[in-house]
């Protein structure tokens, strides 16, 4: 069974945010209510929404500098602002700063469910992509979401199921030790030792010794 979706309101009008939470809350979201920043960083500090919904004017702490502290402690996490009229210019700056979209007050219920679905949808792919991004980086030892990273990590994955020799080949700085690494991290071999030698930093006169030992 999915869990609800969590919303965190931060709006000093306490009767709108009750109308808010009623509409959200019949969606079958959980939503939860602070009337200032302070409020809602307490909340933060014990609670993870998926998307908060910010007042622009907000007593002491404005939404702008909210939406900084949220974006630092809780980066997966989605932002709408709330604004009234004359603070579209600052509802503007805050989509530049990262939140997904604003509201203008006077609210509209569908205005509002149909970006509150959107900023959620957004942060639900965010998430998988940052899964998938960490997944890759653990598995691989190395990023990449195009088509030719995509096809080497495939390579990778039909070579390790052998125990044929690899060669690697490619020019300076494009990853051929990444690659080995990659290769040795899935291979059946993965438990035992990674020798790595740089032969181009070895003299002539010494490789065959630092290879094969000598008496």
């Amino acid at each position: 069974m999915q869990l609800p979706k969590k919303i965190l309101i931060v709006d000093d009008d306490e009767s709108l945010s009750d109308v808010l939470r009623d509409i959200l809350t019949e969606q079958g979201y959980e939503v939860r209510w602070a009337a200032n920043g302070w409020q809602a960083l307490q909340i933060l500090g014990q609670w993870n929404p998926d998307l908060a919904l910010l007042d622009l004017k907000l007593p002491g702490m404005n939404g702008i500098e909210l939406l900084k502290k949220l974006q630092n402690t809780h980066p997966l996490a989605s932002a709408v602002m709330i604004s009234g009229h004359g603070t579209i210019p600052q509802a503007i700056e805050a989509t530049r700063l990262g939140a997904y979209d604003w509201l203008e007050k006077p609210l509209e219920k569908e205005r509002v469910l149909l970006t509150v679905k959107n900023a959620l949808m957004q942060q639900q792919l965010l998430m998988e992509k940052t899964y998938k991004i960490d997944e890759t980086l653990n598995r691989f030892g190395m990023i990449g979401i195009d088509s030719t990273m995509q096809d080497v990590f495939k390579l990778i994955e039909r070579v390790t199921a052998t125990d044929a020799t690899m060669l690697i080949c490619g020019e300076n700085g494009t990853g051929k030790e990444l690659v080995a690494r990659a290769l040795y991290r899935n291979s059946r071999r993965a438990q035992a030792a990674f020798v790595h030698l740089n032969c181009a930093a070895i003299p002539d006169t010494l490789i065959e010794s630092e290879l094969f030992g000598h008496v």
